[in-house]
């Protein structure tokens, strides 16, 4: 939690979720980043120069400056505007039957988007997607997220083969394989007839254009906590949506304040569903609300 203060007396809060296996940053490398960046931002104006600065610290530790980024962006915001977006919700990674009781209570919560975590154990992630498909035919749409964990082009078009054979068949496909698999993933996406969005292999800019250049990927899960904050993440999803991608905005487990202010990124975009249920899994996710398959703020 970090908590700027300017002359005047104006206040603004932001908050960083340390992510040390997506993006390396731990506690420690974010409140170090902060500390250092109090020599930056004392004394400096909020405007578009401190901004810039403070965006160039996101390769040290790209949470910990989303959490001054947000600060900043908090103490500018003269009144927030009531926003919602459509969002899918996660099932998480267990074993059939536990999913599938999971996937019918978010149902009878009122989602209708539902990302099945699989890739734990991929010998038997075909029969939780199937199982999780049938009971919920006809009252949700399925995305899987297999978290890194086919390891191979074989292995997720044989998944995805066998889906489809069955009726199974996602409606949308993230992040099958490693993140530093960039040229499989991509390799994934040409071959399958199904949206392939990436995650965890899109950290920069530079991985955007990678992926772009392939032409390959549909999307992008745009989030926060990798692109150190709202400034960065306008950037990349400017640039994503400039080279033709989809831009999917999601979060990682973030105190509801973060993920209010993804929401209202989100609803500036324009797209039609985005991946914000991380404010559900609190017991008190104020300011943030969801119900009818949306995420109010």
């Amino acid at each position: 939690r970090v908590k700027i203060t300017v002359v005047d007396g104006r206040i603004g809060i932001g908050y960083g979720s340390a992510t040390a296996a997506i993006t390396g940053a731990t506690l420690e490398s974010m409140e170090a980043l902060v500390s250092e960046a109090t020599q930056t931002l004392i004394g400096w104006s909020v405007d578009v120069d401190l901004f810039d600065d403070v965006n160039r610290l996101t390769p040290q530790s790209p949470s910990g400056t989303a959490a001054i980024d947000l600060a900043l962006h908090d103490l500018l915001a003269v009144e927030y505007t009531p926003v919602s977006v459509m969002t899918s919700v996660t099932i998480s990674a267990g074993s059939a039957d536990e999913m599938v009781v999971a996937a019918l209570r978010r149902i009878d919560l009122g989602f209708t988007i539902l990302k099945l975590k699989l890739g734990l154990d991929p010998d038997n992630d075909l029969d939780r997607l199937e199982r999780v498909t049938d009971a919920v035919a006809g009252r949700a749409t399925i995305w899987v997220d297999a978290n890194q964990g086919w390891g191979t082009l074989e292995e997720t078009m044989m998944n995805m083969e066998q889906a489809d054979s069955l009726g199974c068949l996602p409606a949308m496909l993230e992040q099958p394989v490693k993140a530093s698999d960039r040229q499989l993933l991509s390799d994934i996406a040409e071959r399958l007839w199904i949206p392939v969005f990436a995650d965890e292999s899109v950290q920069t800019i530079e991985h955007i254009k990678q992926f772009a250049d392939w032409g390959r990927i549909n999307g992008v899960n745009i989030k926060f906590m990798k692109f150190g904050g709202l400034t960065g993440s306008q950037r990349a999803a400017d640039y994503v949506r400039e080279r033709g991608l989809q831009v999917l905005v999601g979060s990682m487990m973030e105190h509801p304040s973060s993920v209010a202010a993804a929401i209202r990124f989100a609803s500036s975009l324009g797209e039609p569903v985005h991946d914000l249920d991380a404010a559900w899994w609190f017991e008190d996710s104020q300011p943030v609300s969801y119900r009818d398959s949306h995420v109010y703020v």
